[in-house]
């Protein structure tokens, strides 16, 4: 049977569905890329922060089996739960900034498991993966350490998804959960590595980079959509109310540390220039 080439195929390493969520109300975003220096407008969601194959494993007997996995197994059920947690937030900040959400425990482990979805899933994460791959390198290794990367973060994706990000998750939902909205002036963007992760001190002070979900003092930040932002944190935040309204100043500098973490693309509702 002769080789038959097939088209590529167009998968999204973070899903248009959670893009909806920061587009402008004609449904398109603002974006800036970082290697190009330049932004731009009237970007779809289902344009950016995907890449032909990326989830296409052609060891496989079923090169998508994966990308059918993620969508329809595990994106399209975690969507219907972050718009849900997105509405009980909304209808908290209506009542009251202080009110409580009703969030139910299965929806905190849900937006765990996304967020630790999301955390390994980017490009950037597979870059990182071939910076270590060119650093474990020996001279019986023919491949690329772009290939190298490519397989091994299939694998941690294939593995995480058979324990539907149980593990990650389970670890990320013990920490406490708050919320940060906008004031209606502003808006938060997020970007094609929208999980920010770092440690807190007591002072206020944060650092990020070569924090473990485990840490007591972890602060990990998932933008929901334009207007809200969900944070777990650990136990060096004391009195936290469960729905915070921030200033326009504390939202730019959340989106300057959304700018830095960003792998290429930053995104959202309103315009977007370097911090």
């Amino acid at each position: 049977m002769p080789h038959v080439d097939r088209p590529p195929k167009w998968h999204h390493y973070v899903p248009q569905g959670y893009l909806r969520n920061f587009t402008v109300p004609e449904g398109w975003l603002y974006g800036y890329n970082k290697r190009t220096g330049r932004a731009f407008t009237h970007a779809k969601p289902r344009s950016v922060a995907a890449e032909n194959d990326f989830h296409t494993d052609p060891t496989r007997e079923d090169p998508q089996k994966l990308e059918r996995q993620l969508a329809q197994d595990f994106e399209s059920p975690l969507l219907k739960t972050i718009n849900a947690v997105i509405a009980h937030v909304r209808r908290a900040r209506a009542d009251s900034c202080s009110a409580q959400p009703t969030l139910f425990p299965e929806e905190q482990r849900e937006l765990a498991a996304f967020a630790a979805l999301q955390l390994i899933r980017t490009k950037k994460s597979r870059n990182t993966m071939a910076v270590l791959a060119a650093r474990q390198r020996t001279s019986d290794i023919t491949v690329t350490d772009q290939t190298l990367a490519r397989y091994a973060h299939l694998g941690l994706i294939r593995t995480q998804l058979q324990d539907e990000f149980r593990w990650f998750g389970d670890v990320i939902a013990r920490h406490h959960l708050m919320f940060l909205v906008s004031p209606p002036e502003s808006s938060f963007w997020t970007s094609d590595h929208p999980v920010l992760v770092g440690r807190g001190t007591e002072d206020g002070r944060a650092f990020r980079g070569g924090v473990g979900l485990n840490d007591e003092n972890l602060e990990l930040y998932l933008p929901l959509a334009w207007d809200v932002t969900a944070v777990f944190f650990g136990k060096h935040l004391e009195n936290v109310p469960p729905v915070f309204t921030m200033t326009a100043d504390q939202v730019k500098d959340r989106n300057r540390v959304t700018f830095e973490e960003a792998d290429q693309l930053v995104l959202g509702r309103s315009s977007i220039t370097p911090a």
